[in-house]
């Protein structure tokens, strides 16, 4: 970079520093995500490493957060920290680990059930 290397571990050093500036900021998404009175979840596999793990996004007009996991169920939805304690209006494709957050209203999304008609 620049002419001058860099090791490994002080990639690794940098990236834990960065990680634990962003906590505030990734608090304050969340926690705008938790307010808004409707939320849109989904799950889109992709390839990492050769194999299938899943993005889990929550999104809102203002803010999206993302987080990847090995599972597209409840365990993953869980470990995004935002449907266990959401009680607003969750949008979302309708796919059954949805049923286990009993704490929100659900909501199926258009542009799934397009595709379905669509069959």
């Amino acid at each position: 970079c620049f002419g001058h290397s860099i090791s490994e571990g002080t990639l690794v050093n940098h990236t834990i520093s960065f990680s634990a500036q962003l906590q505030p900021f990734l608090q304050e998404v969340k926690d705008k995500i938790l307010q808004s009175p409707v939320v849109h979840f989904d799950e889109t596999g992709m390839r990492v490493e050769n194999k299938t793990q899943w993005l889990h996004t929550a999104s809102t007009p203002e803010v999206t957060l993302q987080h990847i996991h090995q599972k597209r169920g409840k365990e993953a939805m869980d470990a995004g920290e935002i449907l266990p304690s959401f009680s607003g209006i969750a949008m979302h494709d309708g796919w059954k680990s949805y049923d286990a957050y009993t704490d929100c209203r659900h909501v199926l999304c258009n542009a799934h059930l397009l595709r379905d008609l669509q069959g």
